[in-house]
Order: structure tokens, then sequence, then C-alpha cells
């Protein structure tokens, strides 16, 4: 079982795209690269590279990855993945082989019909053809509101989340920043509730 939790060396995006070019499932650049792409610049440094696939695909993107080395990322432990069905509050990390380093991070969006679910709470969702967005670098990215709520809605901020946030907030429109606001006040007072 890995320990190297921070042995990264992610692809680049270029590398993420001829690598995923013949998918047939639906993904989508995550986390701070989504930001920066949407953006259409790098803002900061990424220690790593986040990419995210609809649950329902997972048998396809783990026949697609036959020649990786796919961890399940769990509890704090990483174990091989063999293909079995993965709940989407924990993630898949790649590597080239056992002992190389982590290259990108997939995460995974529940679906029900045409709706995105929010893992975090599934009251929030919305319509799957507005899940991922083109970029100005033909490569599909998550909404920056969707990924803002991913971020800003996590237990712990972290520094860089409201980095993020500071670097995309003008860049966004009143609808994107609304629905973001809106989420997450929603987020937030439903899990008072449940406290």
């Amino acid at each position: 079982m890995r320990s190297d939790f921070s042995n990264w060396k992610p692809y680049s995006i270029e590398q993420i795209k001829f690598l995923f070019n013949a998918a047939d499932f639906t993904w989508g650049i995550a986390g701070g690269w989504a930001i920066d792409l949407y953006i259409g610049r790098q803002t900061r440094r990424h220690e790593d590279l986040d990419i995210m696939i609809l649950s329902c695909e997972q048998q396809e993107l783990f026949d697609y990855l036959k020649g990786f080395t796919v961890y399940v990322a769990k509890d704090g432990k990483l174990s091989i993945w063999s293909g079995q069905k993965i709940d989407n509050r924990y993630s898949l990390w790649v590597s080239e082989r056992e002992s190389t380093p982590f290259i990108f991070e997939i995460l995974l969006m529940d679906t029900v019909e045409e709706k995105w679910i929010y893992k975090r709470n599934r009251m929030i969702s919305g319509d799957l053809n507005r899940l991922f967005i083109d970029s100005k670098y033909d490569v599909k990215i998550v909404a920056p509101e969707i990924q803002l709520l991913y971020k800003l809605g996590a237990s712990f901020v972290r520094d860089k989340d409201i980095q993020d946030l500071k670097t995309i907030y003008k860049f966004l429109n009143i609808n994107q920043l609304e629905w973001l606001k809106s989420s997450l006040k929603s987020q937030f007072i439903i899990e008072e509730a449940n406290h």
C-alpha cells in the first residue's frame, strides 16, 4: 500500500488532452486548473491536476486506463482500484506505474437522469449539460461556479481556495455569483439544522 501522498508530478494540460482524446466517457478538467483555464492564464502554482468524470461512467474509465496504476483514495489510505464501483466521496489517484509519482486525480460526480448532484448536499443539483463548459484551450472544464461550490463548501477551506475565489470573482457574471451564493447558503443552513 502506498503512503507517498505528496509524490506528485502532474501531467500538463496538453498531456491530459492527448491522453483523454479518444475517451468514450464525459470528462473535464476540475480544481484550480479549471479556474485558470476559465480565466485564460495560470494564476498560481498547481501541485496536482484534477479530472472530473460522471460516477456512472466508472467502468468506461477503468477500461480506458488499463495501462496505468489507479488507486482509490479513501479515509487517508491508497489501495489499488480493481474496477469496483467507487462512492463519489472518494477519488482515484493515477500513476504510470506502482512506484512512479501521481500524475492526476479523478473526481466523481453523481447524476440522476439529466442532473448532476452535489456530494455534500444532495438537494443541490444542476443541469448535466451545464456541468462542463468549453475553455479557450479546446478542453472541457468544470463550470467555475460549480468548482467554487466544491472549494468553498468543503469542511476546511484552504488558502488556495480563497485565492482562486479572489482571482476569478471579477470574471463571473451575476447569475453565476447568485447561484454560488444561494448554493453555499443552502448547504450551510441544512448542515446547521442537522447538528
